[in-house]
């Protein structure tokens, strides 16, 4: 009886081990060494943990990975892949450039670019930042070209790739204006391979 019990309990915690390692491997699975093979993707070393998102096409938004020709603009964008449960991505914004006729590698000029970044399972500076708190508020972090360095290194049949690295200032991304140059992340081997439909 006693051999029963115990083998019972042992049951019981094995099954809520292996419930908890389940659930934490979903909500890490972007950070070495479980980061995932994606084809298309932007990733970034921050802290000490690699961050690669796969890229996701969003319908509701007309700026979900595309190349405006008319504007020389390109919208790029990968989320965590987490079903819904976890706030966190990469955004990356390339002004007036037609990045189909320039000879590369290129290296974005000043305000020509920028790339933003969050993850909710890392960043608690946000978190405890009353300037991103609020129904008008909210920041991210970005890393502008010109300050940091943001290269295009390839782009064939409508794939592009790069590379980028430096300091990511928080910016408030709300209706309250909020800017601090002494927080910031340093994000270093950033990659990036999207694929970019045009219009």
């Amino acid at each position: 009886m006693k051999t029963l019990l115990s083998l019972s309990v042992l049951l019981i915690i094995a099954g809520f081990l292996h419930g908890c390692t389940e659930n934490q491997l979903q909500k890490t699975k972007d950070f070495a060494p479980e980061v995932l093979n994606y084809e298309f993707y932007i990733e970034g070393e921050i802290g000490g943990k690699l961050l690669r998102y796969r890229q996701i096409n969003y319908d509701w938004t007309n700026v979900s990975n595309k190349y405006f020709i008319d504007h020389q603009e390109t919208w790029l964008q990968a989320y965590v892949d987490s079903l819904g449960e976890i706030d966190g991505s990469w955004t990356i914004r390339i002004h007036d450039i037609d990045i189909r006729s320039i000879e590369l590698p290129y290296t974005l000029k000043e305000s020509e670019g920028n790339i933003g970044w969050y993850d909710e399972r890392i960043d608690d500076i946000i978190e405890n930042n009353a300037n991103c708190q609020g129904i008008d508020a909210g920041c991210s972090f970005f890393l502008e070209s010109g300050e940091s360095d943001i290269t295009l290194i390839s782009n064939e049949n409508n794939i592009l790739e790069g590379e980028f690295s430096g300091k990511a200032y928080i910016y408030g991304t709300g209706f309250t204006p909020y800017h601090d140059e002494s927080i910031f992340h340093d994000i270093v081997k950033g990659k990036f391979r999207i694929k970019y439909r045009t219009e």
